[in-house]
């Protein structure tokens, strides 16, 4: 299954009137390592396992929002599949130092996480019950 991130860019605005190939931005899927994460509510991809990272320490954690919700979330360095929304939030921050937007499914907008910003790196803090692990052999 794809999201649609096969990129081609068409860069043919060349200053001295010669038509340039079609350059290829590079596809972060094409790197992807480990079993792909997808929306369960649409099936779209949304990260891959091999992008998990520690954050302070951990790769899953568990925090209750100012409202009394919790979530179990994963930290992962690349999600392609998800869309910051909305300004960037230090208050209530659940990593110090961090400010968050919420996150939402490329394919169907469902909130799927936060992303986190940090002057040293960008994460997303995605919420695991909303992932599904894709199936083996699944395309």
């Amino acid at each position: 299954m794809s999201t649609g991130a096969e990129l081609e860019l068409l860069d043919s605005a060349d200053p001295a009137g010669r038509d340039k190939p079609a350059t290829r931005v590079r596809d972060p899927w094409d790197d992807a390592e480990g079993g792909r994460l997808l929306c369960r509510f649409c099936g779209s991809e949304v990260t891959a396992r091999g992008w998990a990272c520690p954050v302070q320490g951990c790769h899953e954690h568990s925090f209750v929002n100012p409202h009394g919700y919790l979530y179990r979330i994963a930290c992962f360095r690349l999600a392609p599949g998800c869309v910051p929304w909305g300004p960037e939030i230090a208050e209530y921050s659940w990593f110090p130092g961090a400010t968050w937007q919420i996150a939402h499914c490329a394919g169907c907008g469902s909130h799927l996480g936060w992303s986190f910003r940090t002057q040293e790196e960008r994460f997303h803090g995605l919420i695991m019950d909303r992932l599904v692990e894709q199936a083996r052999g699944e395309v």
